[in-house]
């Protein structure tokens, strides 16, 4: 807990600093002059993913020295018994039908890493598993997730080529809201001069100051 706190901390100095600050918030606000108010799809785009700011354009965010860390990142525990539950799945749907593994968002891949330790366990399993495929838009991602996935390969003999690596152009999410007619709005950044602060959450709306 005091780690996270640690890692928040850090990335209000490192990330949000002045200089990068007024880069993105440049950035937002021609875009936002341009074509009128963002949607919250692409806002997050921009905050996550821009080719230059974007805070996973940092690779060690994930992990014990980052700002945060998920339970794969601790133990492998939580893998294995992923994989396990793959296999008891896959038997249960009759244990004969070829099957892909799909992880959206994998980060550094080690959990798929710790899934295919164990799923190739099951020799029953492992042989009707076709495909690999990993959503990632992070090219730094992507590397870490090769290297812990080739490592998992070659242990097992499995041909590199039976890895499909997929990048998914949108993984950004449209904000909705029901008004008091129930009416389904789509929330967006806008400008309001009249705050304080430079972003805030309100009913569902996030609102940029300019």
């Amino acid at each position: 807990m005091f780690r996270s706190v640690r890692g928040c901390l850090r990335l209000q100095k490192c990330y949000f600093s002045p200089s990068m600050k007024e880069d993105l918030h440049s950035i937002i606000c021609r875009q936002i002059r341009s074509v009128g108010p963002m949607s919250v799809a692409e806002y997050m785009r921009l905050a996550l993913h821009h080719p230059t700011h974007g805070y996973y354009k940092n690779s060690s965010v994930i992990g014990p020295d980052g700002d945060f860390i998920t339970a794969p990142e601790i133990s492998q525990i939580f893998g294995e018994l992923l994989g396990i539950w793959i296999v008891s799945e896959w038997k249960k749907c009759g244990g004969n039908t070829p099957f892909d593994i799909v992880e959206f968002g994998p980060g550094r891949g080690s959990l798929m890493a710790s899934v295919l330790r164990s799923l190739y366990r099951f020799p029953a399993g492992s042989s009707s598993f076709s495909h690999l495929r990993f959503i990632e838009r992070s090219d730094n991602f992507r590397e870490h997730q090769e290297s812990a996935i080739s490592s998992v390969l070659k242990t097992h003999h499995i041909s590199p080529q039976e890895s499909l690596h997929s990048l998914l152009q949108m993984n950004s999410s449209t904000l909705y809201q029901f008004t008091a007619s129930r009416k389904l709005m789509a929330s967006g950044v806008k400008f309001s001069c009249m705050l304080s602060i430079p972003l805030i959450l309100t009913n569902l709306v996030i609102v940029w100051r300019l």
